[in-house]
């Protein structure tokens, strides 16, 4: 009935302006207070991993595995970002050769996976 209008957009709202499809305000604010959180203070570099989505490859998963094996603490670990194929992960820079080494010892969700330091240069 009447007044029990709350859970719906009024008009002229954003969430009813949006084109269909298009990404919510939300959304990217959302993701800009994620990344603002996750930039670390010290020099950083980039840990490629060659399994991802596809894969099943979690960020839990990659996270678990470097505080396992390379005894780094999870507030070392940078920006996750998982593809379909692949992953990276960023670490301190001082710290990534070891890493890369621990990780290419072991095998993560069961599979032995490529673990290099990323060259694209980001």
């Amino acid at each position: 009935g009447a007044g029990f209008t709350r859970d719906r957009a009024p008009a002229g709202s954003s969430a009813r302006s949006r084109a269909p499809g298009a990404p919510s305000s939300h959304a990217s604010r959302e993701s800009s207070i994620v990344a603002r959180a996750l930039k670390p203070s010290w020099p950083v570099a980039k840990v490629f991993i060659g399994g991802g989505r596809k894969g099943k490859i979690r960020p839990t998963d990659l996270v678990g595995a470097i505080i396992g094996e390379a005894n780094i603490s999870a507030d070392k670990i940078g920006a996750i970002v998982i593809s379909d194929r692949f992953a990276t992960v960023e670490v301190p820079a001082d710290l990534a050769a070891n890493i890369v080494t621990k990780l290419q010892a072991t095998t993560i969700k069961g599979k032995k996976l490529l673990v290099k330091l990323d060259r694209s240069g980001n």
